[in-house]
Parts: C-alpha cells; sequence; structure tokens
C-alpha cells in the first residue's frame, strides 16, 4: 500500500516536471520566433514629402475596385478633393488594421505601407497610424487612398481620415492609451519583481511554486497589451509588425503560466487535470509558432484557437470551483481566490466579445484590470504564506524555534505589561523510547493543540526545542495568567482521561514584568524558565 501511495506521488511529480519543462520549451521557442521574426520581417513605408505639421474628412467618395493582384482581389479607394488647409504643418492621418495602403495626391503616389517582398513570415502590416505630409499647395489636389485589406475580417473596416497637426495625434493617442500604458507597466514591473523573488525564495528553498508562474503570467499580459495599443505603432513605425506578433504571441503563452499559477490553488485532486491543460496549451501555442514560420496560416488567423483554448479553460476552471464547493473543499482563502477567477472569466469573457465586435482588442480594459487584481491579490497571498511558513513550525503549527529567537532577542526593557511563560514536556524521551516517534509527536502536537486553544490568538505561542514550548502574553495581571494555566491544566487532565495510550505530563513557569521592572524579555523567559526547572523537581519529588 505504501509502495502505491509512493508510485502515485512519484507519477504526479514527473507530470508536474513534463508541464513546467514543456513550458520552457515553448518560451525558447518564442523567442526564437520573436527573434526570427526581428530579422526577416519589415514593413516598406514610402514618403515622398518629410513629415512637418485636426478635422475629419467628411462623406469621400467611397468605391470598391477589383484587382487580382492584391490580398483579397479587392481594395477599398477613398476619394475627396482637398480644401483648404488652415495650418502650414498639416498631414492625412488615419489608423489602418492588418490592412495595406496607398495614397495619391493627383495621381501621384505619395504615400505606401505594404511588407516587403523579403518578408519570410507572413503577410499582415498589423496596425498602423498612417501619417501623410500635407502642404497648403496641395489645395483642390485630389487625394486617393487606396485601403487593401489582408483579412476578410477587416474587408468593410470603417476608417476615419484627419487634417491633423502630427503632434495633435500623437498626444491624442497618448491620451486614449494611457491607462492600458500604466496598467501595462505596472503588470510587467509587477511580473519582473515577482520572478525575481521567486528565484531568489527558491534558493533558499522557500517558494511554493505559485509565484514563479505568477510573474510569467503578469509579464506575457503586459507585454501583450502595451504592444497592443495604438501608441506603439506612432512610437515604433517601423516596428508596428514585430509588436503585432510579440502581442499575440504573449496572449497565447500567457495562458500556460496562467493555468500552472490556477492549478496550485486548488486541491491535490485536479491538479493533475490542469497539468495536462498546459501540456496541450504548451503544444498549441508550439503548432501556431510553426504554421506562423512556415506562412500557412499567421497567428491572427489562428487567434480564434487561442480564444477557443481560453474558454475551455474558463469552463474547466468553473467545474473545479462548483466541485471543489460541492465537496466542501472551500476555506476563507479559496472564497477569495474563486471571486478572483469569476472577475478574471468576466473580464476576459468581455474582451473576446468586443475584440469581435470591434475586430481589434485596442482600448479594450476588462481583462487587464480583472487580471491585475488576480496577480495581485495571488502573489501577496504567496508571499504572505512563503513568509508566514517560515515562521512556523510544521508539526504542530505554533511559532517555530527560529521566530521564537527573534521575538526573545529583544534587549530593551519591557515597557508593558505582559507574562512570559515556559512550557516543558516530561517523559517525552521515555514515550519515544518505548511507543516510537510517531506516538511522541502525537504528543508534542496535542499539546501544542491545547495550548493554541488556551491562549489568546493575538498573543505569541511557540515551540521553542523537541519539548520546550513559550508564550508571551501581553496585557494580563497574575489572576488571568493564573486563570489560562488552569485552563491548560483541565484541559490536560480531560486529554488524559479520554487517552488510554499515554498521558500528557509537563511543567511550566510564567514571569510577569511588573514582578521584575527594568528587565528585557530574554531576561524575563530566564526568571519563567527558572519557575519552570523549579515546578518540573517538584513533580519528580526532588527537593
Amino acid at each position: 500500500m505504501k509502495n502505491g501511495i509512493l508510485d502515485k506521488q512519484i507519477g504526479k511529480n514527473d507530470l508536474e516536471k513534463v508541464s513546467y519543462k514543456i513550458f520552457i520549451v515553448v518560451i525558447v521557442t518564442s523567442l526564437f520566433f520573436i527573434l526570427y521574426v526581428s530579422l526577416f520581417t519589415n514593413l516598406n513605408i514610402f514618403k515622398s514629402r518629410n513629415d512637418i505639421s485636426y478635422n475629419i474628412i467628411k462623406n469621400p467618395e467611397i468605391k470598391e475596385v477589383n484587382d487580382k493582384n492584391k490580398p483579397l482581389k479587392m481594395y477599398t479607394q477613398y476619394r475627396w478633393i482637398q480644401e483648404e488647409i488652415k495650418n502650414e504643418q498639416n498631414c492625412i492621418a488615419f489608423y489602418t488594421i492588418q490592412q495595406q495602403v496607398e495614397v495619391y495626391y493627383d495621381g501621384v503616389l505619395m504615400y505606401s505601407l505594404k511588407t516587403t517582398n523579403e518578408n519570410k513570415v507572413g503577410k499582415t502590416t498589423a496596425c498602423n497610424w498612417n501619417i501623410v505630409p500635407i502642404y497648403p499647395e496641395d489645395k483642390g489636389k485630389e487625394i486617393s487612398i487606396n485601403i487593401i485589406p489582408v483579412y476578410d475580417s477587416v474587408r468593410n473596416k470603417k476608417i476615419n481620415f484627419y487634417i491633423a497637426n502630427a503632434f495633435n495625434i500623437y498626444l491624442e493617442q497618448l491620451y486614449k492609451d494611457l491607462p492600458q500604458i500604466i496598467l501595462s507597466c505596472i503588470a510587467i514591473v509587477i511580473g519582473i519583481v515577482f520572478a525575481i523573488t521567486s528565484l531568489v525564495l527558491k534558493q533558499k528553498g522557500k517558494d511554493n511554486g505559485i509565484l514563479f508562474y505568477l510573474g510569467i503570467f503578469s509579464l506575457c499580459i503586459g507585454i501583450w497589451k502595451i504592444t497592443d495599443i495604438g501608441f506603439a505603432p506612432l512610437m515604433f513605425p517601423k516596428s508596428a509588425l514585430k509588436l503585432s506578433y510579440i502581442s499575440i504571441l504573449m496572449l497565447d503563452m500567457g495562458i500556460i503560466p496562467w493555468v500552472l499559477s490556477v492549478k496550485k490553488q486548488f486541491s491535490v485532486n485536479v491538479r493533475k487535470l490542469l497539468d495536462y491543460t498546459s501540456i496541450i496549451c504548451s503544444v498549441i501555442v508550439m503548432i501556431m509558432i510553426i504554421l506562423q514560420l512556415t506562412n500557412l496560416f499567421d497567428l491572427r488567423q489562428t487567434l480564434w484557437i487561442s480564444h477557443i483554448i481560453m474558454g475551455i479553460v474558463i469552463i474547466m476552471i468553473v467545474c473545479i470551483c462548483i466541485y471543489e464547493k460541492h465537496h466542501n473543499i472551500i476555506n476563507k482563502k479559496n472564497k477569495r481566490l474563486h471571486f478572483c477567477f469569476i472577475l478574471c472569466i468576466l473580464g476576459l469573457s468581455m474582451d473576446v466579445l468586443s475584440f469581435y465586435i470591434k475586430e481589434t482588442s485596442e482600448g479594450i480594459l476588462y481583462t487587464l484590470i480583472a487580471f491585475l487584481n488576480y496577480i495581485i491579490t495571488i502573489g501577496f497571498i504567496s508571499i504572505f504564506e512563503i513568509s508566514h511558513k517560515a515562521n512556523i513550525d510544521e508539526h504542530t503549527g505554533l511559532f517555530n524555534k527560529s521566530r521564537c529567537n527573534e521575538i526573545i532577542a529583544n534587549y530593551e526593557v519591557i515597557k508593558e505589561p505582559l507574562g512570559v511563560v515556559m512550557f516543558d514536556l516530561n517523559g517525552l524521551k521515555q514515550i519515544n523510547d518505548t511507543l516510537g516517534h510517531e506516538v511522541g509527536d502525537i504528543l508534542i502536537s496535542d499539546f501544542a493543540n491545547i495550548l493554541r486553544y488556551n491562549i489568546y490568538r493575538r498573543d505569541f505561542v511557540g515551540r521553542f526545542g523537541g519539548d520546550e514550548f513559550i508564550a508571551v502574553i501581553k496585557g494580563k495581571d497574575d489572576y488571568t495568567i493564573k486563570c489560562i494555566l488552569n485552563n491548560i491544566r483541565r484541559d490536560v487532565k480531560q486529554y488524559n482521561q479520554k487517552n488510554n495510550k499515554f498521558d500528557i505530563s509537563y511543567a511550566c513557569g510564567y514571569a510577569l514584568s511588573y514582578e521584575y521592572p527594568g528587565l528585557s524579555l530574554k531576561e524575563l523567559l530566564k526568571e519563567a524558565d527558572d519557575r519552570m526547572y523549579k515546578n518540573k523537581k517538584e513533580i519528580k519529588g526532588i527537593k
């Protein structure tokens, strides 16, 4: 039976290692893809005039033109006669999504946006702000703009054209994208902090596995959103295509560390299922990258697969939450986590819906806000648990010796009324020798439970050694301390009456700060320790 449990444990650990290693492979593959895209994808932007210098073009003539040389065998042509230009430094500005562009003034090509012939990856031009200079002498000229869609989804995408000051375009877009920029930067900073903290804690053997995946997930959503905003191609016009690939890739990859971080929040029974889910997600992401590298499908064309995966993961997490609630596995912590999951699910659902309505994820904040809430909540819970665990004795649940030493290491004179109690179990070695260490561990654990039950939660109780315990009780007089000790004595007596295998026997001593003015906590503990040993001798009958 024992070997069977051990085999299951090994199998579970192997699966966890496999999911981790596959995720690392996805990261390496993604980095290779980003490098490949950076080297072999470029946009060809032609301008016959240098950039120099806001009115919306109303009711331009719109015509669909068939052209077998275009990606969809057609393009949409916008035409108007340019009216008087108010300012010297003006430009025609418009935003395109997955569309090539040609701009003509009186039949002369002034600007074009398309992928270069040398591109080895993809055919899209991504999302771009097109800034085309226009001069006062261009009044009366026929402006003709050909919008050439790359995908069917943007065939009938409406475009607004502005006669604008270039600086105003930058300023307006920055103002519009500022919330996303701030939240994205917060997510990136949190991701870096969590990832580094996790690695440091891992070196100390304190990492619980959640913080690292949360950090990577936070980095993914931060990079996804900051490369998906309209301001990004304004700042880096020749890198718009690279930013588009990075954005979609971060969205695809982000599902994996999210699943791996979520896994740790649920009971052991369902973790295996989430391990398999992360492996499947990793394989799908790698397949999508291969499809892009071989030019069979663009990442944007496989985006619906990512949305389906998100939907499946959401349904799975909802089912797990319902399962845990049905089997009463939910505690106060899990209720907070489930609330975070609900926010993530709502945010993600609203963003996906908005994406298919607007055909762009620009300006969508629901997912970012919801997931940031999740990351911060789970991250700080994890950090608290790691910190708390470092100070807790695993066997008893009380504070450990390290924490006890920190408490009593204060050499300052005690300025507030408090009492220090020292406990020492009698006959523990004999029980270990005759009944075994497992029974001795039970005795220690049960005595610790009695102490914890009778001493206020706001007060300090710790395991000071193998069979020694200390309590620091604030604001209590001699009568109250004696009441607490009498309650402990009563519970130990009741325990011994019910237990046939062994009895709990202990000695204790206490000292009060007002009895010994001018002492530090360490010195007061020594007084309590002396009284405890005196009590121990009395119990043994040694005079």
